[in-house]
C-alpha cells in the first residue's frame, strides 16, 4: 500500500537534481521528453548542412554577450550561444539587430526553438546557425497548437480523476485558440480517444504539472491527429 502511495520523481525534477549533485545529467538528457514534440517541425542537429532558411531546437548550454567595437554595430549588444538537442551540439549566432528582439529569451538552461540560415563554421569544419528568430517552448506551443494528450486506463485511473483533471486543466483554459485535450483511454473490452470540450494552454507548467499528477510516460504533446 505505501509503494502504491508513492509517485515516481517526475524526469525533470530528477536530472536537476543529479545536475546539481554531479555536476552532469547521468540518466537522461533535459530535451528527451520534448524530442518527439519538436524534432516533427525541427531539424536535427546531426543532420545540418548548409541552407538559406532551416528550424532548430536545442537547450542553451553556454552564452556569451559582447558588445560591437567597429563601425555601425559599435556598443550594440551580440550573443554566441550553443544548443544542445542530445544528438550534437552547434554554435547560433545572434547578431545585434536579432538579439534586439530575442535577447531577454536568451537564458542557459532554456529550451528554444531557432530559426535561421545554417552555415558552415571554416574555423572548425562544423555548422552554425545564424538566428533570425527565437522562441521558448510556450510561444511554440501558443503559435502551433499542438494536441495535448493523456493515456488513463480503466485500472488506473482513480475514482476522482475527472475532477482532478478539471482541477489541473482549469487555471490554462482559454476561450479562443489553445490546443485541444484528448483522454486516450483504455478498458478491458475497448479503448478510444476521448476529446475534451476545452482548449488549453499547453504550456511547460501544465505539461509538468500533468506529468507530476499522472506520470511522465501518460502526457503527450505532438502535432498527430486524434
Amino acid at each position: 500500500a505505501l509503494r502504491a502511495a508513492i509517485k515516481p520523481q517526475p524526469f525533470q525534477e530528477r536530472i536537476e537534481l543529479e545536475r546539481n549533485a554531479l555536476g552532469l545529467y547521468l540518466t537522461g538528457h533535459p530535451v528527451a521528453p520534448l524530442f518527439a514534440e519538436f524534432s516533427a517541425r525541427c531539424q536535427r542537429l546531426d543532420e545540418l548542412r548548409p541552407k538559406e532558411a532551416e528550424r532548430v531546437f536545442g537547450l542553451l548550454i553556454d552564452l556569451r554577450r559582447m558588445r560591437g567595437r567597429k563601425g555601425r554595430s559599435a556598443g550594440q549588444e551580440w550573443a554566441v550561444a550553443v544548443i544542445d538537442d542530445s544528438t550534437a551540439r552547434v554554435e547560433a549566432m545572434v547578431y545585434a539587430k536579432t538579439y534586439a528582439r530575442v535577447g531577454h529569451k536568451l537564458d542557459k538552461g532554456q529550451v528554444l526553438v531557432l530559426e535561421g540560415e545554417v552555415q558552415a563554421d571554416e574555423y572548425n569544419g562544423a555548422h552554425k546557425i545564424i538566428v533570425e528568430s527565437a522562441f521558448t517552448i510556450d510561444e511554440w506551443r501558443e503559435e502551433n497548437r499542438p494536441i495535448l494528450r493523456i493515456d488513463m486506463s480503466h485500472k488506473d485511473a482513480p475514482a476522482d480523476f475527472s475532477s482532478r483533471l478539471a482541477a489541473s486543466l482549469q487555471p490554462y483554459r482559454v476561450a479562443e485558440g489553445g490546443s485541444p485535450v484528448f483522454i486516450d483511454y483504455q478498458a478491458p473490452k475497448t479503448a478510444g480517444s476521448i476529446r475534451l470540450g476545452w482548449r488549453v494552454k499547453a504550456s511547460e507548467a501544465l505539461v509538468t504539472r500533468l506529468k507530476t499528477e499522472y506520470g511522465d510516460d501518460r502526457v503527450r504533446v505532438g502535432m498527430d491527429g486524434p
